[in-house]
């Protein structure tokens, strides 16, 4: 069944409840074979045709349990040359942020993300790079915090998510790094370093 004749069996008295019980376990149920088949599917990105979609459907239909996946599948990945990298980054950056806790990484996958952060060119990798990194729970993360939010090679909003890890992380005890960014060459990293100042001494 294609979309057209899910829409038009709407309009079928004798299917209506049917597609409308297909439509709600899918959508307001979500069942758990589908969830595993899903997660079990993102092994496997050169079977998939549009990943991009893909990364879509698996943000739209979250679940934690696509967590370890993405993440051993993006490890194997070479910046400029895995065509699937960017959408399974954009999927693994809207299921960490749709954790109730932080996730807690290996070491070397901070590295990585890290390393590709600062690495290539400043382009969607790394800011990809910087959205998952600001979303970890590791120690190793501050470091590159701190380095992405400082580097004027980066795209503005991989440094904003970097000082959103920061001001999360290590609060004002990074007030230095907070009071340079304000005399950034970027309005919109000068604009998020104020804001963030500000919300911090609210908290004082």
């Amino acid at each position: 069944m294609n979309i057209i004749e899910l829409i038009s069996s709407l309009d079928d008295d004798n299917r209506l409840n049917e597609t409308l019980k297909l439509i709600e376990d899918i959508v307001v149920d979500r069942p758990v074979p589908l969830i595993s088949k899903l997660q079990s599917l993102i092994s496997f990105p050169e079977k998939i045709e549009d990943t991009n979609r893909f990364a879509s459907l698996l943000s739209d239909m979250y679940s934690e349990k696509y967590i370890e996946p993405l993440v051993q599948v993006i490890i194997h990945a070479i910046p400029g040359e895995t065509i699937w990298l960017g959408d399974y980054m954009y999927a693994l950056g809207n299921c960490l942020d749709g954790l109730e806790e932080e996730y807690i990484p290996e070491e070397s996958f901070v590295h990585l993300l890290g390393d590709w952060m600062l690495n290539t060119k400043g382009g969607e990798i790394s800011w990809k790079s910087a959205i998952i990194l600001a979303s970890l729970k590791h120690p190793q993360c501050n470091t590159y915090y701190e380095q992405g939010a400082l580097s004027k090679d980066l795209f503005h909003q991989s440094r904003i998510a970097c000082l959103s890890g920061l001001v999360n992380e290590l609060g004002m005890s990074k007030l230095d790094v907070y009071q340079k960014l304000l005399e950034d060459d970027e309005q919109k990293v000068r604009e998020s370093a104020q804001s963030a100042i500000e919300w911090l001494e609210k908290d004082e």
